[in-house]
């Protein structure tokens, strides 16, 4: 009723600015209650868990902020002197000419009642926001502390530039070029804060409807300030717009409203059918199977008259409904000796202790050494120390890490060194050293089950609570932690390859709230849940060749790892540790010769190293690394120009330490230009798949300066070539 006096007029009479006001105050208000209890419905919270005061207090202090304002605007327009004014018994515009000043037109120009009114609106409006964000929203990191900060500070900044204002003008809203820079910085600061904290927590499902609330309050608020208020507020009757201008300012703010609007209804019908199927399937039908249906040619006997009256039916009558429905499929039945499959549930239940009331602990972080040791990393591995300093930066700061690259780049050769040094090595039974760490590698079939645990039989017949890879690693990692200072991390190889959504989605939760959310339940611990230790991370590695499930991890899972991409090393770099890093391998294998202790300058003397006695291995490695070199692209697709392999595929460090121990192994058994063809074959020719024809006919031409016309590498490419698949294989 009361937008209808907004819009009519009660007995066809004009409102006067307090009805007005009361009216639009209250189709305000109207409209916010409306859509809060509208919330509240589709997304399936009680009304009555909502903070009602908090909510009361907010429409009361905005409903009063509004009210002031309006009611001064309904009165306006007002007459307004640049220059302050004592005696206004002559009037307004005597007066100011008395005092040398200028007579302006003002729209709002707020009494002293008014003016408390607003003040104490927005001081209210104020601690209510600011007490509401501190109840409800719990800051996770530094990060979201920095931009509530932010938040705070634009809102009292603008707060303060309004008040000052109003004093200043003795209850005028005029700003001042002053204001006006003060005012869009202190939005533009709120706002910042605003879009950061939402940016960081979009994945989070209550973010999802806060926007879409956004969304709708601006829609309502754009409608209500371009369309309703001018209209109430002009005195004028509705008429159409009368110039193209006039129709481009009526559509584009309803369009805008429109449009906003419509996205916030969507969210709530969207949110109102999961709601309806959420209630229907938490009630299935109690007669799936439709007990009145009765089998055909069969005569009804008292039993099956009783059973059908009684709501249930028999397997033979329900595998008739089933052909009957389906008549192409195929049952089939398994006996069992019960209904749980013999499984005794109430057993595990209390195998498991599932009533057992114990506390999870929390304890306090514990200080870990991140120190690395570069020069002792590098022997056996080809990086920058850029590379290295990220990666233990990211470790420090509590990040899982994912390391892509290109197969062969030494992801998980660098996991493994990085881990040596930060995790330790400890001694086996028999004197071994044995990595403090644990390192798996992910497949397809990989559910919650392999991450996190379940119900296993053991020998006895009984059942037990088995865990997966990651609770095992963080239960070792709490021991590690708490025998010897040292922490113990998870190694997942080919991370991309498993379903991430299946196996990994419980760790979300897990990764974000560490000290609240426990990893494994009591009753999954027959004890206290086990809470992930602070010092616990995972690191994972992706390969980027590997188009089917290249980076197929969602933002949830992005957003808790931080990825660091491994590229090809340093060529000069690489070329002269080489001889390092095979020599490394062949004593990791037991096949190393004894080293002399005397070191030289071997390249200097053509050789490899100082089992090269006659050079050959030098020159099978120069060969190698020539046809491998990364040159520039062509300058179009069609040019014939010979380039190396890795130009176009960006093969690691690691297939040349493998090409090198195999030309190793073959001395004495065949000549080395076999050997270096039949390690090429093995292993540069399987990754040129793929490839373009003009691409394989560019490492053709290479092949040719390198090897010659007439070599087994450039007729196998020649092959490639001519093939219809482009493939070594044919």
């Amino acid at each position: 009723m009361a937008i209808i006096y907004l819009y009519m007029g009660r007995n066809e009479n004009p409102l006067n600015p307090i009805e007005t006001t009361l009216g639009a105050t209250s189709g305000l208000a109207i409209i916010v209650v409306s859509y809060i209890v509208f919330l509240y419905s589709v997304t399936g919270k009680e009304i009555s868990d909502a903070p009602l005061s908090t909510i009361y207090s907010f429409i009361g202090a905005g409903s009063l902020v509004f009210a002031a304002l309006h009611h001064n605007w309904v009165r306006g327009p007002w007459k307004s002197c640049s220059d302050f004014v004592r005696d206004f018994d002559a009037g307004v515009e005597q007066a100011c000419l008395d005092v040398g000043g200028d007579v302006t037109i003002v729209y709002v120009d707020l009494q002293a009642i008014e003016m408390l009114i607003l003040l104490a609106g927005l001081f209210f409006l104020l601690l209510g926001i600011a007490g509401y964000l501190l109840q409800t929203i719990r800051l996770k990191d530094m990060e979201e502390a920095k931009y509530f900060f932010m938040i705070v500070m634009g809102l009292s900044l603008q707060f303060i530039v309004l008040v000052w204002n109003l004093v200043r003008n003795f209850g005028n809203l005029y700003f001042e070029q002053g204001d006006i820079v003060l005012t869009v910085l202190s939005v533009s600061i709120a706002f910042i804060g605003v879009f950061l904290f939402y940016r960081k927590r979009k994945s989070e499902q209550s973010m999802e409807g806060l926007a879409y609330f956004g969304l709708f309050v601006a829609g309502i608020g754009t409608l209500f300030a371009t369309m309703i208020a001018p209209a109430l507020l002009s005195g004028k009757s509705i008429s159409s717009p009368d110039s193209s201008v006039e129709w481009v300012m009526f559509a584009l703010p309803l369009a805008v409203a429109a449009g906003a609007v419509w996205y916030g209804m969507k969210y709530g019908t969207e949110k109102f059918r999961d709601k309806m199927m959420e209630m229907q399937l938490s009630s299935p039908p109690t007669d799936p199977f439709d007990s009145s249906f009765q089998p055909e040619d069969e005569e009804d006997s008292e039993e099956e008259t009783e059973t059908l009256s009684s709501g249930k039916i028999s397997l033979e009558d329900a595998m008739d409904r089933l052909l009957s429905e389906f008549p192409e499929a195929t049952i089939d039945i398994k006996p069992t000796e019960d209904e749980n499959y013999g499984v005794d549930f109430s057993e595990i239940e209390k195998e498991l202790r599932e009533d057992l009331e114990e506390t999870a602990v929390v304890r306090k972080v514990m200080k870990v050494n991140y120190d690395v040791d570069y020069e002792e990393l590098s022997k056996y591995y080809s990086t920058t120390e850029d590379t290295i300093n990220q990666t233990v930066t990211h470790l420090k700061s509590g990040r899982n890490i994912m390391l892509y690259g290109d197969p062969g780049t030494g992801k998980t050769a660098l996991a493994n060194l990085l881990l040596t040094q930060i995790c330790g090595v400890n001694e086996g039974k028999d004197g071994s050293p044995i990595p403090n760490y644990t390192i798996v590698t992910a497949n397809a079939e990989w559910s919650n089950f392999e991450v996190i645990g379940g119900i296993s039989p053991d020998d006895s017949g009984g059942y037990y609570f088995k865990d997966g890879y990651v609770s095992d690693a963080a239960k070792r990692c709490e021991k590690s932690m708490q025998e010897e200072g040292r922490p113990h991390y998870l190694v997942i190889d080919e991370f991309n390859r498993a379903n991430i959504d299946e196996a990994f989605g419980k760790l979300f939760t897990v990764f974000e709230y560490r000290d609240k959310q426990a990893l494994l339940t009591a009753k999954e611990t027959a004890g206290a849940p086990f809470m992930m230790p602070p010092e616990f991370r995972i690191i994972g590695t992706m390969n980027t060749q590997d188009k089917n499930t290249l980076f197929n991890v969602g933002h949830a899972l992005m957003r808790r790892f931080a990825f660091v991409e491994i590229g090809l090393p340093q060529k000069d770099d690489e070329y002269k540790r080489m001889p390092i890093f095979v020599f490394n391998k062949l004593t990791k294998l037991g096949i190393a010769p004894e080293r002399p202790e005397k070191e030289e300058d071997w390249y200097a003397q053509n050789k490899f190293d100082f089992y090269d006695d006659d050079g050959s291995m030098f020159e099978a490695f120069n060969q190698l690394m020539n046809f491998l070199e990364e040159e520039e692209l062509p300058t179009s697709r069609d040019d014939e120009v010979a380039r190396g392999v890795r130009t176009y595929r960006k093969i690691g460090p690691a297939v040349i330490i493998d090409s090198m121990l195999t030309i190793f192994n073959s001395r004495g058994q065949y000549e080395m230009d076999r050997a270096l063809y039949d390690v090429i074959k093995a292993n540069i020719m399987p990754a040129l798949e793929g490839l373009e024809r003009n691409e394989l006919k560019c490492l053709m031409l290479k092949s040719q300066e390198i090897f010659g016309a007439n070599h087994g590498i450039t007729t196998t490419l020649e092959k490639m070539v001519e093939s219809p698949g482009l493939s070594v294989f044919g």
